[in-house]
């Protein structure tokens, strides 16, 4: 971890739900902020948004969902309820949502994912609906790590939003 990350993580990560709360005033893109982010720690936002946005992201908010107590949707075609998405609820006004891309709104999210089909938010799952999405063929252990390096990059997400929201308010 760089020099940046660490120092940032010990003056903004007070544990997950401290640093939620006070997300809450506004959306963060990290790909429409990627030239604020530190050059040390845009691949590993590429990575994070890869990897959690792209494939793992039941991995993402089941971890998170779990470890925090947070509420989560499911994102799913109309067409056959087959799964697309998942994100946290974080709350606000209006209500902002947290993946591996940042914070944002329901319908940004769903708009990112468009060529899915028609999408609809389910907000009626629980862990269990997000547990089919993960792989039989992996051990306790493999998921084990998998769940601790989806909460490394929660934790690397919602410091960058917090970093990202500090410098345009400091630029305003």
């Amino acid at each position: 971890m760089g020099r940046f990350a660490a120092m940032t993580r010990r003056r903004h990560w007070k544990g997950a739900m401290s640093a939620l709360e006070c997300l809450k005033t506004e959306r963060v893109s990290l790909l429409e902020q990627h030239e604020h982010i530190p050059a040390a720690l845009r691949i590993e936002v590429d990575r994070i948004i890869d990897r959690y946005a792209h494939g793992d992201c039941h991995i993402f908010t089941s971890a998170a969902a779990e470890r925090h107590e947070m509420n989560f949707v499911i994102l799913r075609q109309v067409d056959g309820q087959v799964p697309v998405h998942s994100c946290l609820a974080v709350g606000g006004s209006p209500c902002l949502y947290l993946d591996a891309y940042g914070l944002d709104t329901i319908e940004s999210i769903k708009a990112r994912y468009a060529d899915y089909g028609t999408l609809y938010v389910d907000d009626d799952s629980d862990l269990d609906d997000l547990g089919f999405m993960f792989s039989p063929n992996k051990d306790d252990e493999d998921e084990k790590q998998e769940r601790e390096d989806a909460l490394e990059a929660l934790q690397t997400v919602i410091v960058l939003i917090a970093t990202l929201q500090n410098l345009r308010r400091t630029n305003v």
